[in-house]
């Protein structure tokens, strides 16, 4: 899901791929989703610098994390930024 300067993508590295497409069965989620199995171990964890569950990551239009393990309560104050 994409508006302007900033793209929602969901990052799951559940253990294994029957995992994920239940999670998705149950929760549709209207944002594209990459799966990796390994956990935080998984290369696609250690690629976006993912230590903890659940992570959220801000990345600008070039592609570049400008902000890592942010709470949902700042989220606002940041996508403001990416958004101007």
């Amino acid at each position: 899901m994409a508006r302007e300067n900033v793209a929602i993508l969901g990052v799951n590295v559940d253990n294994s791929r029957e995992e994920f497409e239940a999670y998705l069965k149950d929760n549709l989620i209207p944002w594209p989703q990459l799966y990796e199995a390994g956990g935080l171990d998984s290369p696609l964890a250690n690629t976006l610098g993912i230590l903890t569950l659940p992570t959220m990551l801000l990345i600008d239009k070039d592609g570049k994390v400008v902000s890592r393990n942010l709470a949902w309560r700042g989220s606002r104050r940041e996508l403001r930024k990416l958004l101007r």
